[in-house]
């Protein structure tokens, strides 16, 4: 689920097999306004986060075997 834009668009694959790598997409219109922060889940669980204004940008969070580069 995504919110706070209107204009937002994601590519994901409908199935991944297990040992193999997947690319995800966002694409997503600010319309003027400044990034706060993308984050992606699996389930109930942030896996990733982008926060451009931290330091890091980008945080990586653990989730069983799901592995972020």
């Amino acid at each position: 689920i995504c919110s706070g834009l209107r204009e937002v668009r994601m590519q994901t694959p409908t199935a991944v097999e297990k040992g193999s790598s997947a690319v995800l997409n966002c694409w997503y219109e600010l319309e003027g306004a400044n990034l706060y922060t993308v984050k992606w889940y699996k389930g109930e669980g942030e896996f990733y986060r982008y926060t451009p204004n931290e330091s890091p940008p980008a945080k990586t969070f653990s989730i069983g075997n799901l592995k972020v580069n």
